[in-house]
C-alpha cells in the first residue's frame, strides 16, 4: 500500500482503486465529462450506484477523492453529477458526502 495509513484511519481495498474497468464505459465518460475541468480536487471513480430521472439524469457514484497539495489525504465520497438533456454534465465538489 503505497499511502500513510493513520491510526484509526481507513485503508482502500487496491482492487477498487485499479477497476474502474467495471463501470461501464457510457458511465465512465459521464463522471470524466464532469469532474474533468475541476481545480484542486482530483476524483476517481470506484463505484457507479445507479441514476435517476428528473430534468435530465442525476447519476450517483462512490470515488476516491484527493485534495491537491502535499500533505492531502485521501477519503472515500458519494458524489451525484447532474447530465441536463442538452448539455455538458456538471458536478460541485461542495455538494459531495464525505463516507470514509
Amino acid at each position: 500500500m503505497s499511502e500513510n495509513i493513520v491510526s484509526g484511519g481507513w485503508s482502500i481495498n487496491s482492487v477498487l482503486l485499479a477497476d474502474s474497468a467495471q463501470i461501464p464505459q457510457e458511465y465512465l465518460d459521464i463522471f470524466n465529462e464532469a469532474v474533468g475541468e475541476l481545480e484542486g480536487v482530483g476524483y476517481s471513480p470506484l463505484l457507479y450506484c445507479g441514476e435517476q430521472v428528473v430534468s435530465g439524469h442525476n447519476y450517483m457514484f462512490i470515488a476516491r477523492k484527493t485534495l491537491v497539495h502535499p500533505s492531502s489525504q485521501h477519503h472515500i465520497v458519494k458524489m451525484v453529477i447532474y447530465k441536463p438533456l442538452s448539455g455538458k454534465a456538471t458536478f460541485d465538489p461542495k455538494y459531495d458526502e464525505v463516507l470514509i
